[in-house]
């Protein structure tokens, strides 16, 4: 199957396909894995750039997206990749550290944000219902804050 030219599942597609795009390795590899796991393909990329590349060869079901990485980061990597794919062709959540990570989210219009050091379960369960709000109901409608999930939940 083919879409805009370019296919939507890789070679060997075993799941959904993920694509993590962050410039730290240790954490590519641990949520490849994680990921892989749970039935995934996972596509990964250290940079914006690398993530465009990619994405002109196989189509995401979800992206998961750090702000700040070289070469291009994760706001300039969103508005590339939106003006060649168009808006809404996947999900697509930013991972930060950067405690304002959801107001950013929030003006670039993504499907949730995960401040960093998140909840791998939380991520996990987000990612397989395509959404941005979590089950509890409990954050604010469109957009997960993982850090703000926990002190409503404890």
């Amino acid at each position: 199957m083919q879409t805009s030219g370019r296919p939507v599942w890789g070679p060997e597609r075993s799941g959904p396909t993920v694509l993590i795009v962050d410039d730290e390795d240790g954490i590519r590899d641990f949520l490849r894995s994680a990921f892989e796991a749970e039935g995934y393909t996972v596509l990964a990329a250290a940079d914006g750039e690398a993530a465009l590349s990619l994405c002109e060869h196989y189509q995401p079901d979800a992206i998961l997206l750090d702000l700040m990485m070289p070469k291009l980061d994760g706001l300039g990597f969103l508005h590339e990749y939106r003006r060649r794919h168009g808006v809404d062709t996947c999900a697509i959540y930013i991972m930060s550290a950067v405690s304002t990570a959801v107001e950013h989210a929030r003006a670039a219009g993504v499907t949730g944000a995960f401040v960093k050091p998140f909840d791998l379960d939380e991520l996990l369960d987000t990612v397989a219902g395509g959404g941005g709000t979590p089950s509890t109901g409990k954050a604010a409608p469109g957009l997960r804050d993982t850090t703000e999930l926990r002190r409503l939940q404890a």
